[in-house]
């Protein structure tokens, strides 16, 4: 029974990093070409999203003037762009990827698709919304991305100790 554990194992050394940098970047995407990530509707909402907000990609390139693509990159160059840019969208398939952990990690807010039910440490953090209408995500993330950017809250997890029931025989 999922119920019974404090939280999910990939949280178990998760440290809570905001330096207060001043964020530059509106959006950050991960993108790899893989049938489970939904890559193209990433494209689409990055592409759809560049016209007014200052968008960047990490992973696959994008081929458009008005988006930041900076390819495959290590983990520290990473964390210093997460710490300039204030939201992630995420893909469907799995909401605690390496990528989101190090976005939460970093005081990146997230946008997942609704349909996930995000743990409860770092639920203040996400935005759910609906990617099966791309006009209505769309009208949301401008409607989101327009609001004047505010901290995240500290994640923080309790009971790390508890992280070793985990994996009891």
């Amino acid at each position: 029974n999922y119920n019974k554990f404090y939280y999910n194992y990939v949280f178990n050394n998760f440290k809570y990093i905001d330096k207060k940098l001043n964020r530059k970047y509106d959006l950050i995407f991960y993108l790899k070409k893989h049938h489970n990530k939904n890559t193209n509707l990433l494209i689409r909402v990055a592409e759809k999203l560049s016209k007014n907000f200052k968008i960047i990609v990490i992973g696959e390139k994008i081929n458009n003037k008005k988006i930041t693509s900076f390819g495959k990159i290590s983990t520290k160059k990473l964390y210093s762009i997460l710490q300039i840019t204030k939201y992630s969208f995420i893909s469907t398939e799995n909401m605690y990827s390496l990528f989101s952990i190090d976005c939460l990690r970093n005081g990146v807010h997230i946008f997942y698709h609704k349909e996930s039910s995000p743990l409860k440490q770092v639920k203040k953090n996400m935005t759910g919304l609906n990617y099966n209408n791309f006009d209505k995500l769309i009208k949301n993330l401008e409607s989101k991305l327009n609001l004047p950017h505010r901290r995240q809250n500290k994640i923080i997890f309790k009971n790390k100790n508890k992280f070793k029931e985990y994996f009891k025989f």
